[in-house]
């Protein structure tokens, strides 16, 4: 069977999805957290809420390790009591192998770990009961993934796989990626991937706010940003500030599309998760990678639903929907494929596209199902409280969406989107309320292009003077001085920008006129999803038969 030139395309968008996958599942790395041990009571706040979280305690006594069971804190004596046990095998990566940071999917129980590590006047030993001075306890280091390292490792490395391999990623994210400025943070070594910015916001009126979470922390009282154009795209970024937010340890400070900031204390799982009746829990309850894709083929709609259902025993009226989330690669491919059948013709079309009205580029998209829509249930009537929009397939977004719900009520919620359009990793709502914070909005002290070349007048405020990055590998290195938190409190930072892009394709051929006017009509773009994933499973499907 010959396959035309779109199948191919087709194809390599499936291969795309398939090496993707493939990456991530065996290039997953994981980091350490320091834990905050300057006082006793940070010590014991932070080891009750790392049990109160289901962590696994492994404690450290010199070159000896041994399993906590039945973990106590006792908040009076402050001490953590437990019985010492051996270490499981599933619990010996980070033991026996401190410096890889890698892990298989099977190697996935290191996420949950705490380590203690105690000083040398505890004396331990298995099978031992254990009461555990907190002033004994000299480090504690928190297990997390790496999902920067992760992203990197199959977008930018792909460690371990042979060079042929390398190659045709590298060709496959080139010929199909098609979204955004990256942004990086140095974490003292290495520049870190942290995510895309103003996503979708292709054309000049499209230009907006972006609010991007930055996962470094600042060591030395200065923070780096870079900004680069890895793909074939013209971008403009107007301005690039520093959100730095004082808050206290024991919550997480979350924006929302706009950049309103809340504060998350205490976030609850679903008490129930489900599409088409059947239960997603085990996509949308961790912060894992492991998620829903909004994939039903079966579905006879080519938009996918999940509908989320929340316990509130509070006498609150307001709540914090928590989504981790991000756009699937598949996506990202098909607006390419889809803009191919410009053919010659799409330099003019996106020029036609930049006189248009936002409004009615912006009214396309949601014809199409492009935004996921947040709706909530009132009086057994859905309504629509967000749209929001797209954010990149890199990395993994957490944003909140404040809700208006009923004291004492059951919360419904669901979340909509076209065939195979987002990735949904995690939900929860917190009731609780906002604490204080402070917020500091830093402007850049310095901007330099990779040839050093002062460009810090672009950044500097929103006056459409804009850091311009026209030609692919263009870097722009931003450096922030950071004032100390106050006593007691902790940072937590997001990049402030605004700006846009603009697509840099040469595509040949005459315009496919009848397929193009069909997307004048809703719901086309999740149909020809829907259409094309169909096709590739069933090429796929030939092939290995064959």
């Amino acid at each position: 069977m010959k396959l035309s030139f779109f199948q191919k395309q087709s194809v390599a968008g499936f291969m795309l999805v398939c090496c993707v996958n493939l990456f991530m599942g065996c290039h997953r790395y994981y980091t350490t957290v320091k834990g905050n041990v300057s006082t006793e009571s940070s010590k014991k706040q932070q080891i009750s809420t790392l049990k109160d979280a289901n962590k696994i305690f492994i404690l450290r006594n010199g070159s000896q390790s041994y399993l906590m069971r039945n973990v106590n804190v006792d908040q009076d004596k402050m001490q953590i009591n437990g019985t010492l046990d051996t270490v499981p095998a599933e619990h010996q990566l980070y033991i026996s192998k401190p410096g890889k940071r890698k892990y298989k999917t099977e190697q996935r129980p290191v996420l949950t770990e705490v380590h203690l590590y105690a000083n040398n006047k505890v004396t331990a030993g298995n099978g031992q009961d254990i009461a555990l001075n907190l002033g004994d306890i000299d480090k504690i280091e928190i297990i997390e993934k790496d999902g920067a390292r992760t992203t990197s490792s199959y977008i930018l490395g792909g460690l371990g796989f042979t060079l042929g391999a390398l190659v045709v990623m590298a060709v496959i994210i080139a010929a199909t990626k098609s979204s955004c400025p990256y942004v990086s943070v140095y974490d003292g070594e290495n520049f870190k991937l942290q995510g895309e910015l103003f996503g979708g916001a292709i054309y000049p009126q499209l230009q907006r706010e972006d609010f991007v979470p930055l996962s470094i922390q600042s060591a030395t009282g200065e923070y780096q940003v870079k900004i680069t154009n890895e793909l074939k795209e013209r971008q403009y970024t107007d301005f690039a500030n520093l959100l730095v937010i004082d808050h206290k340890k024991d919550v997480k400070v979350l924006s929302d599309a706009t950049g309103k900031l809340y504060t998350i204390s205490n976030p609850q799982l679903p008490i129930s998760s489900l599409h088409n009746n059947q239960n997603i829990e085990l996509s949308v309850n961790n912060k894992d990678s492991k998620s829903y894709l909004f994939d039903d083929a079966d579905d006879p709609n080519s938009t996918n639903e999940v509908y989320l259902k929340f316990d509130n025993k509070t006498n609150s009226s307001a709540g914090k929907l928590v989504l981790n989330l991000k756009n699937s690669y598949w996506f990202d491919y098909l607006y390419g494929a889809f803009a191919k059948h410009f053919g010659s013709y799409y330099g003019k079309w996106a020029k036609s596209q930049r006189k248009k009205p936002a409004g009615e580029i912006i009214q396309w998209t949601e014809e199409q199902d492009i935004p996921l829509k947040i709706s909530i249930k009132k009086d057994g009537a859905w309504q629509q409280v967000s749209l929001l929009k797209t954010i990149g397939p890199l990395m993994n977004r957490e944003v909140v969406i404040p809700l208006d719900v009923n004291a004492g009520k059951d919360i419904e919620v669901k979340l909509s989107t076209g065939f195979m359009f987002w990735e949904l990793d995690y939900a929860a709502i917190d009731y609780s309320p906002n604490q204080m914070i402070r917020v500091n909005e830093i402007a850049p002290y310095q901007a330099t292009d990779a040839n050093n070349v002062n460009v810090l007048s672009g950044l500097l405020k929103a006056d459409k003077q804009f850091l311009n990055q026209p030609n692919t590998g263009d870097a722009a290195l931003l450096k922030y001085k950071i004032p100390k938190p106050e006593a007691g409190m902790t940072q937590t930072f997001l990049l402030h920008t605004s700006g846009y892009y603009e697509h840099v394709r040469d595509y040949k051929g005459v315009p496919d006129i009848g397929f193009l006017k069909t997307f004048k009509q809703p719901g086309t773009f999740s149909s020809f999803s829907k259409n094309e994933y169909l096709k590739v499973r069933s090429t796929s499907n030939i092939a290995k038969n064959n």
